[in-house]
């Protein structure tokens, strides 16, 4: 007797289409205080809101394909984060844009919407962080900067992975300071990267930040992006 009976066989899905577009964003204000879940939350209600075909994942529990650059730490303005959406038809750019800003709320604003220039996923390279200080406060740190950057190791106090001594200066691509402002060029590497707090750490600041102090992370370079400036002088 033939077990498979009344089963019906197994076909291969069809292959779908996908059209990805890349939309770059500034988070701020309140918004800033929100974890990156809760920010992947935000834009996927405002998909299903303004009713974008966007694409979902394959399995018993599909979810929308966003795909984020890089997630933000908690409490930093992103001014220019990055996230990709897969979607199901052709776009229309223009109109994406509009739907999204009206659907988004308060806090954040949608800079662009465009066509994404690759198959894959955005692959970071690297970061950078602004940190306003007083200009007394960046006169001290003057002479940190300009050591840390003539050394190819430099300690930072801060534990991690156990260490207590974790040496976060191949991480650090620049320092220089800039219109009352401390700014940081990080690299993003298969080992991670340097965290806001470790900067500080490494120019000698300890304690809690400042109220009045917002750190912001100006934007994320590419590897496409980086490929395409070989060649130029990029600091």
């Amino acid at each position: 007797m033939n077990s498979q009976v009344g089963v019906l066989p197994r076909t291969r899905a069809e292959p779908r289409i996908i059209f990805k577009v890349r939309v770059r964003f500034h988070k701020t204000a309140a918004l800033r205080f929100i974890g990156h879940q809760d920010l992947v939350r935000l834009f996927e209600r405002a998909c299903r809101r303004s009713q974008i075909p966007v694409a979902s994942t394959l399995g018993f529990h599909p979810k929308l394909r966003l795909v984020f650059a890089l997630s933000l730490p908690l409490g930093v303005v992103g001014r220019n984060e990055i996230v990709e959406i897969d979607l199901t038809s052709p776009p229309d750019c223009l109109t994406l844009h509009k739907q999204l800003q009206e659907q988004i709320g308060p806090g954040m604003d949608i800079l662009s919407v465009e066509p994404s220039p690759g198959k894959h996923a955005p692959k970071v390279i690297s970061l950078f962080y602004k940190f306003p200080f007083s200009r007394e406060l960046l006169a001290l740190i003057a002479l940190r900067v300009e050591a840390i950057q003539s050394t190819p190791h430099s300690p930072c106090p801060v534990f991690r992975e156990g260490k207590k001594y974790w040496d976060i200066r191949p991480f650090i691509r620049f320092l220089q300071i800039d219109e009352g402002a401390l700014v940081a060029g990080l690299w993003f590497t298969p080992e991670g990267t340097a965290k806001p707090m470790e900067i500080f750490s490494l120019l000698g600041l300890e304690g809690p930040l400042p109220p009045e102090t917002v750190i912001e992370r100006l934007g994320l370079e590419l590897e496409e992006e980086h490929n395409s400036l070989k060649g130029m002088v990029l600091e």
